[in-house]
């Protein structure tokens, strides 16, 4: 079986830790996990920010026109 150093290209036999860069291969697995499960959370809270902005832009007339009604109403009843 023959390995590729992810930050060199060199190829060799054996894994653990590349001969050319010293790269070892367990930590850089574990740091490209961690790195894509960071990336996958700050997408996941931008599209969540993004929904809720969205769902206030388009409730914002029905809930501004009920304030609004309530308000008049309140005007009245005062009258």
């Amino acid at each position: 079986m023959r390995y590729t150093c992810p930050a060199c290209q060199h190829i060799q036999d054996h894994g653990g830790q590349c001969d050319q860069c010293g790269l070892d291969f367990v930590k850089y697995a574990a740091m490209m996990v961690f790195q894509a499960q960071t990336q996958a959370q700050q997408s996941r809270e931008k599209l969540r920010n993004r929904n809720s902005l969205i769902k206030q832009v388009i409730l914002l007339p029905l809930t501004g026109g009920l304030s609004l009604l309530s308000f008049l109403r309140s005007l009245m009843r005062k009258e």
